[in-house]
């Protein structure tokens, strides 16, 4: 599956938790509420279609940092 595809299937599946999808140089980046990370993670991995099971990157921001 596509990396478009598998971002929008995301989406679909936790419309309230997805806050954008960014696509740069070839590569989508999916933005998720915070409170969310793990039972997305978990669907990536038991969706049959998906089967996700290695975890490459993970990034955190805070953006309240200094206020």
């Amino acid at each position: 599956m596509e990396q478009r595809a598998i971002a929008d299937s995301i989406q679909a599946q936790f419309p309230d938790e997805v806050v954008d999808i960014v696509e740069h140089h070839g590569q989508v980046g999916v933005l998720l509420r915070p409170g969310k990370i793990v039972p997305v993670l978990r669907w990536l991995r038991d969706t049959g279609s998906l089967r996700m099971d290695h975890l490459r990157a993970l990034c955190g921001v805070d953006n309240n940092m200094g206020k």
